[in-house]
């Protein structure tokens, strides 16, 4: 067995790209899916309330998406509605 086992190491080491981690920057990174208890406390409103937004078309709420029963929203299409809505005020 060598003594340099660890030699060739820094050779690899240099082929890497300086700055790769594998990791996604916040900014590429996809927002959560936030469960319905979530939702209600962002916008203060009770669940009758969230379900009444979902129903109207008009209104231009995300749609949940259903999962075991379950429903959670993406938090960016949540960013995109209050977005839209801003003017509105």
């Amino acid at each position: 067995m060598s003594r340099h086992v660890g030699a060739n190491v820094e050779e690899k080491v240099e082929t890497i790209h300086s700055g790769l981690t594998g990791r996604r920057s916040p900014a590429t990174r996809p927002k959560k899916k936030l469960p319905t208890r979530a939702v209600m406390a962002r916008y203060d409103v009770s669940d009758r309330t969230i379900d009444r937004w979902v129903a109207n078309t008009l209104l231009g709420f995300p749609q949940p998406i259903r999962i075991n029963r379950r429903r959670y929203w993406d938090e960016s299409a949540l960013d995109a509605f209050d977005e839209s809505r801003v003017g509105e005020r």
